[in-house]
């Protein structure tokens, strides 16, 4: 039986003023009114005022439901809807609604009940199980599943759900912006290039349908942001052929911020994602990005700042790595155990990010020297990923980070049989060189900064120098388009090694796990000549002119001139005295000036240079 409430509601017939005032719900009620025809709302003639008042409270009690729904306040959204079907279930006959809309209008509020118990991820199914028992074409229920089933990382059932809405009702729209970002979420977790292109198709449609919806165009620009194919210039030109439709959306402007980090250009992110954090102050990716981009210019207070508000996980594990930095091993501690327990406690996604959360407790506790703890640490995180095969890549890196804490304690012997059984699992790396180190004599790790008065460079089989030019295996380099990785680090003999590798190989691949001394980037001209090189994943990033890059430029023989170094735009950013509170306003003055004009960047980077 429905509430007293309801009751009383029945008999006064009053409903509340904020029934009329709210349009909280408008947007379902579209969605509610495209899919039912003009012969499901006849109702049976004769509807006494009763009649009238009953259904009043109904569709009061359901909008009220899809209202609290939408200011997730869920425990109210659920008693408002269940007030609903009670009333829908025992005034069948007073409502006098056709059987065909009654099992709609009945499918409409179970599917909404699923969407107010979206983190009870079972409890959700079994509302929308029984929305498709009334309406098993409700293609709501079906596009709600789907997204479901994507939070879950069940992306093929997902897929499932969506396309069969698609073939119930090609023109709905919603169907594309969610089958877009499936196949987005999808792309993030295998990395398959497959299913970007199928984002990028489904997002099109999107657009197509209604060019200034919000959802797919920022489908289409998170898929821009993702692929590698296309140049960088012709990337920035697609994107920002958005900025006119998006430039108010907070999301866009985060994730524009996040193309210029992939790009190296920090400063027109930070620009772009102060813009998006004026719009919206509570959005935490923008929080992250910006603590991210701090982080990178080695404002590291400024990074705290954006984080310390959001008590999550994430936030946590983003805290902990802000403290690392500065080598702070303790109150990293403090935030990874707290965001572990409060993952355990709660049935929320991060939960299967676990391992991400042991690494990173691994690479804290390593630091503090408890290499017993750390080793732990990391074996619970290769258990976990057994069990998901989603982090099957991450597998070999922390098989290597456990023979670094192994050699780290001088357990040389296990180290070696960790280091071979990780060759003999078909590594993608070559760990003999540190093998026959660690069987010759004792490990060392890197020598310090200090120690660079070395006169002798040995160099790996990867990279070599004759007549004046550099050669990568036997061949001249001449692809001046592409960025390679390095590492350089000491070998036992105090020589320094430099590898190179693919960007797609991380600096720990190249290093085998080790400790390196410098880590960066490089690009080579066609004449087999240095174009660029950073030091970006080093232990310090000195401005050019600093004495100590000249001498690793004369040790590395790479030109001094050519190094570019994120201390240059901190340098800049300190230069101009800087508040939080100048940039706002440059960011509120840049989205003015903008308008309708297409040197956006170039306008934006006038206050830097």
């Amino acid at each position: 039986m429905y509430s007293i409430r309801v009751d009383q509601l029945i008999k006064s017939g009053n409903i509340p003023d904020e029934f009329y005032n709210s349009f909280a719900s408008k947007d379902v009620k579209k969605e509610f009114n495209f899919m039912i025809n003009d012969d499901d709302i006849e109702r049976n003639k004769g509807s006494s005022d009763e009649n009238s008042e009953i259904r009043s409270v109904l569709e009061y009690l359901y909008e009220m439901g899809i209202k609290y729904k939408v200011n997730e306040q869920y425990p109210d959204a659920i008693k408002y809807l269940k007030d609903a079907i009670s009333l829908l279930e025992n005034q069948k006959i007073l409502l006098n609604y056709t059987e065909i809309y009654y099992n709609k209008f009945l499918s409409m509020i179970y599917c909404e009940l699923g969407r107010s118990s979206k983190s009870m991820v079972c409890l959700a199914m079994e509302y929308y199980d029984t929305s498709l028992k009334y309406w098993e074409q409700n293609i709501y229920t079906l596009n709600s599943i789907g997204v479901l089933k994507e939070k879950s990382n069940l992306f093929k059932e997902g897929v499932f759900y969506l396309k069969k809405a698609k073939e119930i009702n090609e023109k709905y729209n919603t169907t594309n912006i969610n089958l877009s970002s499936l196949y987005i979420s999808w792309y993030i977790a295998t990395g398959n290039s497959n299913f970007l292109e199928k984002s990028f198709k489904y997002s099109k449609v999107s657009i197509e349908n209604d060019c200034k919806n919000v959802l797919g165009t920022l489908n289409y620009v998170t898929a821009f942001c993702l692929d590698n194919k296309p140049s960088n210039a012709e990337k920035l030109k697609e994107l920002l052929k958005y900025y006119q439709i998006l430039s108010n959306n907070f999301i866009y402007l985060q994730r524009l911020g996040y193309f210029y980090i992939l790009n190296e250009d920090l400063e027109s992110a930070l620009l772009y994602c102060l813009q998006s954090l004026e719009i919206n102050p509570n959005y935490q990716n923008t929080h992250f990005t910006l603590s991210y981009i701090y982080r990178k210019l080695n404002f590291n207070d400024y990074a705290l700042s954006f984080l310390l508000p959001i008590k999550n996980p994430t936030s946590l594990l983003n805290q902990s790595s802000v403290y690392l930095c500065d080598r702070q091993y303790s109150e990293s501690y403090d935030c990874l155990l707290s965001a572990i327990e409060m993952i355990k406690e709660s049935h929320k996604e991060e939960t299967s990010n676990l391992p991400y959360f042991y690494k990173a407790l691994a690479l804290t506790l390593s630091g503090m020297a408890i290499y017993d703890e750390a080793i732990a640490c990391l074996k619970e995180a290769l258990k976990l990923i057994d069990q998901n095969s989603k982090f099957a890549s991450l597998s070999e890196h922390l098989e290597i980070l456990i023979a670094n804490a192994l050699m780290d304690k001088k357990d040389y012997k296990n180290a070696i049989e960790k280091l071979k059984y990780i060759h003999e699992k078909g590594s993608t790396n070559d760990f003999i060189s540190q093998l026959k180190d660690l069987e010759e004599g004792e490990y060392k790790n890197t020598i310090e900064e200090n120690s660079l008065d070395r006169n002798a460079i040995k160099f790996s089989k990867s990279l070599t120098k004759k007549d004046g030019k550099w050669h990568l295996n036997g061949e001249l380099v001449n692809n001046c388009t592409k960025i390679y990785n390095y590492i350089a680090k000491y070998d036992l003999n105090n020589k320094l090694i430099i590898i190179l590798g693919d960007a797609n190989r991380g600096h720990y691949h190249l290093a085998k796990g080790g400790s390196v001394q410098y880590a960066g980037e490089m690009s080579f001209d066609n004449n087999g000549e240095v174009d660029k090189w950073n030091n970006f994943s080093g232990h310090y990033k000195p401005s050019s002119e600093s004495e100590h890059v000249k001498s690793i430029s004369k040790l590395l023989d790479f030109p001094v001139e050519r190094y570019y170094s994120r201390a240059m735009i901190k340098t800049r950013l300190e230069n101009k005295k800087l508040t939080q509170n100048d940039i706002s306003q440059m960011a509120k003055e840049l989205k003015e000036i903008s308008k309708g004009d297409k040197n956006v960047i170039e306008r934006t980077l006038k206050y830097f240079n």
